[in-house]
């Protein structure tokens, strides 16, 4: 075995060499060693070299899909703590508690078997996993005839690699005409929690009856609040609305907690 394995080296030496173009004197040596064995020798090395080429290509296959699958775990993590703090009933199941169980549960299921629905009074939330790297209209209308069929009210999209603009325009478009809410968000984004960072703090979204107080009590118009577009990661996560007001808790220097409150527009304004 020793004497294999020193041969198998010595060739793919020769091999990566050739194929960089590079002519060194230990090359020279591997590659005459190899041009006068005999036939049987070169045989072996050739089988020897195909195997571990096929064990290469096998480790990388599968480290592929356990990266994959380790994507989709996290994801699927982060989405069931989002829908939690938007107020939904959240139940974790037993499969989805380890990455192991998970993985052996997930292997070879198909895209709808791994779609996750919440609930709440007179809400229905449903979660979409793009198995695809590229989101294209014909998915996108695949999802809302889905969200219809089913009665849901919020629908999630989580891709892969990328959205093309003209799903995006389609996501618009059927949102106005079914009434229901559709977002979009990275695999990538949801592989940790943003709420979970020590420099992120708590953002809370007031109710009608907490934001009149809030501007009576202050004396202050709702236009004249800091503003909080809705691409901000945090309205993206809690689902934000324009016009809500945001009670974000922070902490001073000093160690005191304060608040600040913002509104909730749809982009920020440029300044002049």
């Amino acid at each position: 075995m020793p004497y294999i394995k020193t041969h198998v080296s010595k060739l793919l030496v020769y091999v990566v060499s050739c194929c960089r173009g590079r002519s060194r004197r230990g090359n020279r040596k591997n590659k005459v060693f190899f041009e006068s064995a005999d036939a049987n020798v070169r045989t072996l090395y050739r089988h020897q070299l195909a195997a571990l080429l096929y064990c290469i290509c096998i480790l990388f296959l599968i480290h592929a899909e356990m990266n994959n699958c380790l994507q989709l775990f996290k994801a699927r993590k982060t989405i069931r703590e989002m829908f939690y703090d938007r107020g939904y009933t959240v139940v974790t199941p037993l499969y989805e508690k380890e990455i192991e169980s998970f993985a052996f549960w997930s292997h070879g299921k198909k895209e709808e078997h791994c779609t996750m629905t919440f609930e709440k009074p007179n809400k229905k939330a449903m979660v979409f996993f793009a198995t695809e790297p590229k989101v294209g209209v014909a998915y996108v209308r695949r999802v809302f005839e889905t969200l219809t069929e089913q009665r849901a009210n919020i629908g999630v999209i989580v891709y892969k690699d990328v959205i093309t603009p003209f799903a995006n325009q389609e996501i618009l478009k059927l949102t106005a005409q079914h009434h229901i809410e559709c977002q979009t968000f990275k695999r990538l984004h949801l592989q940790i929690n943003l709420t979970h960072h020590t420099k992120v703090p708590i953002h809370t979204i007031l109710t009608k009856e907490e934001k009149d107080a809030l501007l009576l009590k202050h004396n202050c118009p709702l236009e004249k609040l800091p503003h909080l577009p809705l691409n901000d990661k945090m309205a993206q996560y809690l689902a934000m609305k324009k016009g809500q007001v945001v009670k974000i808790q922070r902490m001073s220097p000093e160690g005191h907690t304060y608040f600040n409150y913002r509104v909730v527009v749809k982009k920020l304004q440029k300044k002049i």
